[in-house]
């Protein structure tokens, strides 16, 4: 499927699919149920592990100010506050997801937004210390604003760690569309690459840990 596809609106875009009504469907989103494994066993075994590989690619601490991009519910966020008792910024374009974050996290040293928010911020001079994104540039429909929107927010030589899937997965009318674009070379492009690994098979399942990367990269001087 040709990326023109979906911006000529062959293709719907529907970003609604992340809207939910309770906990229980938004964890659904945010990790979905896979061949071999479920949604809770992937929260079981994924949250710490990231919280872990984040924490440790970051070099977080009591003074970190992080950016959460694409927060959903927070799993990330709380997992990290608990852990390093850093400050995070959630960011995410559902309203419902942003709503139930403020109450799963419980941290006065979280804070959640919409993207435009967080525009409005950057332009009056707000930096985060470093950023990560876990399964959310893949769904993103115009992943290059969304990069230059995280790179605007990073302070000078702030760390980003991704958690992406090989292949675009755009929400549209028709299902999950993939329009060709490579989230990787978008990455290097704009960012400078510190490292790239995989997540391990012992916390998911071979075919997650196969069609799926992570990386962490460094703001260009």
């Amino acid at each position: 499927m040709a990326e023109n596809e979906i911006k000529k609106k062959v293709l719907t875009y529907r970003p609604d699919i992340f809207e939910v009504n309770d906990l229980e469907s938004a964890m659904g989103v945010i990790l979905t149920p896979e061949l071999g494994t479920t949604t809770q066993e992937r929260w079981e075994y994924e949250t710490p592990y990231l919280v872990d590989e984040i924490g440790r690619a970051l070099e977080l601490d009591d003074e970190s100010c992080v950016l959460d991009y694409g927060c959903g519910i927070g799993r990330i966020a709380k997992g990290l506050i608990e852990r390093y008792n850093c400050f995070v910024i959630g960011i995410d374009i559902s309203t419902s997801m942003r709503q139930l974050a403020l109450g799963y996290v419980k941290s006065d040293r979280f804070a959640v937004c919409a993207p435009a928010t967080l525009e409005r911020m950057t332009v009056g001079g707000f930096r985060v210390t470093h950023a990560y994104a876990c399964w959310v540039i893949q769904h993103c429909l115009a992943p290059l604003v969304d990069l230059a929107r995280i790179d605007s927010a990073l302070a000078s030589d702030g760390r980003l760690f991704v958690l992406n899937s090989n292949h675009r997965c755009v929400p549209t009318d028709r299902g999950w569309a993939n329009d060709g674009i490579s989230i990787e070379e978008l990455l290097t492009a704009r960012f400078e690459k510190i490292a790239k690994g995989d997540l391990p098979e012992v916390i998911t399942t071979p075919e997650i840990a196969n069609s799926s990367y992570t990386m962490t990269l460094r703001k260009r001087s």
